[in-house]
């Protein structure tokens, strides 16, 4: 005896999203802040997509195929950070990485950073 299921299949997503929020160490968002999504981990891949955050500190990268990933943060007069590897695969096609900014107003770098990364559906 065979079964017969129609319309069973499990659709599988091919593309999802990376987002989050920037802030400083007092839950501030930090707008204009630039944000660059590469393909791979190492700072020479290819850039995939790049924007600076929102007045409210967002940023939101939709329709990223699935695959390993690099984010990069830029800050005018800071150092800039990266975070990788982000993988988005199609049972985990999103990911949401919040980043705060310690800032070091003497030597003009981050001092420190406390980050949450994870993948979501």
């Amino acid at each position: 005896m065979s079964l017969l299921c129609l319309g069973c299949v499990q659709l599988q997503a091919t593309s999802g999203a990376v987002f989050g929020t920037v802030t400083d160490t007092k839950g501030n968002p930090m707008p204009g802040i630039g944000v660059i999504l590469k393909k791979g981990t190492d700072s020479t891949d290819s850039v995939v997509y790049e924007l600076e955050t929102g007045e409210d500190g967002t940023y939101r990268i939709d329709n990223v195929l699935t695959g390993t990933y690099r984010l990069d943060f830029s800050v005018r007069g800071y150092l800039d950070l990266s975070h990788h590897p982000i993988n988005l695969s199609t049972f985990s096609p999103n990911y949401q990485f919040d980043i705060q900014f310690t800032p070091n107003v003497r030597d003009e770098y981050i001092a420190g950073v406390t980050t949450s990364g994870r993948n979501t559906r």
